[in-house]
């Protein structure tokens, strides 16, 4: 039972067979196990802890459920992809109910098996030592905030199972209830973006925002180093040669880059929508997929995914996985047509 409430640290964190896990693993993994054995010892018979986590046994499934089917977890991003689109979740359940059901009905029939087995089991450990564990989960937390500096940023990578989902819905709130502030300022903008024509075939546009890279490093510029073959052979490549970003914090530079704002008039990116909202007013259908968690550190980052007709995102893994998130969504709308 242990087991199935920390797999969903064990089945994503570790990253089998993309590099290992990162150090955060040390932190998911021992207040994982920590916060359980705390929850049998205070309980001491055993049954009862199980029995008072039964809707943890169900977050579990859905977070595993969520590592199957979209290779993230059920993190703060996920939470709020999901309270943003509360619309589509009777469509949702419509076609995915068979899977939904048998998937539920295989975690009750396992939890209630267990449960008959584990029902005479009791902590025989005295009382005091049952506050060991604790005091072992106080120390890691208070560890992990010394390495970090701000508890919002402990609570915002606190992703153990699974009581991690707790600190995932509050961050989850507080991104939200941030976004809704910023989304009211541009309330009721449009950009009137139309099409004069319908083209004779589909358009692909694909924006890639990256992490700060410097043009010294790229042989495009006239680094030594071979560092971008493949762009270095492509064809019809325009390489802009006089460019300065208008912020070195990315909270500050990435809405610029996707609104009208200058750092000289930075507001004007909080009164209007991102480029995001001008594809789709001019018909077409739009997709935000990231590699990075939406938390209260990337400011107004978090508004724009809203603007999209689709969103996924990727806790902490590799671009690679976009990638291939983007030819499985090609191929997705190619059998549509």
């Amino acid at each position: 039972m242990n087991a199935y409430l920390v797999s969903p640290v064990l089945l994503y964190e570790f990253r089998i067979g993309e590099g290992g896990p990162d150090k955060t693993i040390l932190f998911l993994l021992s207040a994982s196990v920590l916060w359980l054995v705390a929850a049998q010892l205070l309980a001491r018979r055993v049954w009862i802890a199980h029995a008072l986590m039964f809707p943890l046994y169900l977050v579990v499934a859905v977070d595993l459920y969520v590592i199957t089917h979209y290779h993230t977890r059920l993190s703060s991003s996920m939470l709020l992809t999901i309270f943003e689109n509360l619309e589509d979740g009777r469509e949702y359940i419509e076609t995915n109910y068979k899977g939904m059901v048998g998937t539920l009905a295989l975690v009750l029939a396992g939890y209630a098996y267990c449960m008959a087995k584990i029902r005479h089991l009791r902590a025989s450990t005295p009382r005091l030592a049952s506050l060991l564990p604790l005091a072992a989960v106080a120390g890691v937390y208070l560890a992990v905030h010394h390495l970090l500096g701000l508890w919002m940023w402990v609570v915002t990578n606190d992703r153990n199972s699974p009581f991690g989902v707790f600190s995932q819905a509050y961050t989850a709130s507080a991104v939200y209830r941030e976004a809704l502030k910023d989304a009211r300022q541009a309330q009721g903008f449009v950009f009137g973006a139309t099409r004069s024509d319908t083209p004779p075939e589909p358009e692909l546009y694909v924006l890639v925002i990256g992490e700060s890279s410097r043009s010294m490093n790229w042989r495009l510029y006239g680094y030594d180093r071979n560092t971008n073959p493949q762009l270095s052979d492509s064809r019809n490549l325009i390489v802009f040669r006089d460019v300065i970003t208008q912020a070195a914090v990315t909270r500050i530079s990435v809405p610029l880059i996707l609104t009208r704002g200058t750092i000289e008039d930075e507001q004007r990116a909080a009164r209007e929508r991102s480029i995001v909202s001008v594809f789709h007013e001019a018909g077409f259908h739009t997709y935000w997929v990231s590699t990075q968690q939406r938390d209260p550190f990337t400011g107004a980052i978090n508004r724009y995914p809203r603007e999209a007709d689709v969103t996924r995102f990727y806790e902490r893994r590799h671009d690679r996985l976009l990638v291939d998130t983007v030819t499985e969504m090609l191929a997705q709308n190619a059998a549509k047509e």
